[in-house]
């Protein structure tokens, strides 16, 4: 009996902090921040992956529909 109890309190717990991690990564992913180091990261990875220099004016990402949108993309070098 008190295993069953036990094992049912973990549970609970876990799918506690599944909820509390969901509801972070949805705040996270519409921060300024996220949009900043993910703009980083792409001109990086294309930079290493070139040898060229890029520019990018703009990045969008919509978590409810799961899209990313890039403007102003620019790719200078051979």
């Amino acid at each position: 009996m008190i295993r069953k109890r036990t094992a049912w309190r973990i549970l609970l717990a876990l799918a506690g902090l599944a909820v509390i991690i969901g509801i972070w990564a949805v705040y996270i992913v519409q921060t300024a921040w996220f949009f900043y180091k993910v703009r980083t990261a792409i001109i990086d990875t294309v930079e290493k992956a070139t040898g060229g220099h890029v520019e990018l004016a703009s990045f969008r990402f919509d978590w409810k529909q799961m899209r990313a949108e890039v403007r102003g993309f620019v790719l200078h070098g051979t």
